[in-house]
């Protein structure tokens, strides 16, 4: 790729993750003030990178995903006028699941195989349980 096309595409993807970030400010009726300063910056460095000028950092990425609870990836979407972030009911589930991943990175590969496949098997009984339930509730029908 040569450095036009790449510069073009830093350019696109800064607006696009600017763009995701004040969506998720406004969905949240946050001020530029208010988000800048829970993310340790200037309102005048929050509006560049919102406006895309000024390319947000991994550690702004980071901060913003955590202060939201979503996911890092969503920042990098193509941009929605709605919220992405995970309701209030679902922080929970959100929160064990960033509980799963850290205690990961404690096993050795081994151990996180065995837990890989342990885990495909729970996977695989809720799988039957549902067509179970479904072929009983197709002879309930008739």
């Amino acid at each position: 790729m040569d450095r036009e096309a790449t510069r073009k595409e830093k350019t696109y993807l800064d607006r696009k993750v600017g763009k995701n970030i004040r969506n998720e400010r406004e969905q949240h009726k946050m001020t530029r003030e208010e988000l800048a300063e829970e993310l340790g910056l200037t309102t005048a460095h929050l509006g560049m990178v919102e406006r895309g000028e000024r390319g947000a950092t991994l550690v702004i990425v980071e901060k913003v995903s955590h202060f939201f609870s979503i996911p890092m990836e969503i920042l990098f979407a193509e941009p929605d006028k709605k919220s992405m972030s995970v309701k209030e009911d679902d922080r929970n589930l959100v929160k064990n699941r960033k509980k799963i991943a850290a205690l990961l990175t404690n096993f050795n590969e081994g151990e996180t195989e065995l837990l890989v496949h342990i885990m495909k098997g729970i996977i695989n009984q809720r799988a039957a349980r549902s067509v179970h339930r479904l072929r009983a509730d197709d002879c309930d029908d008739e």
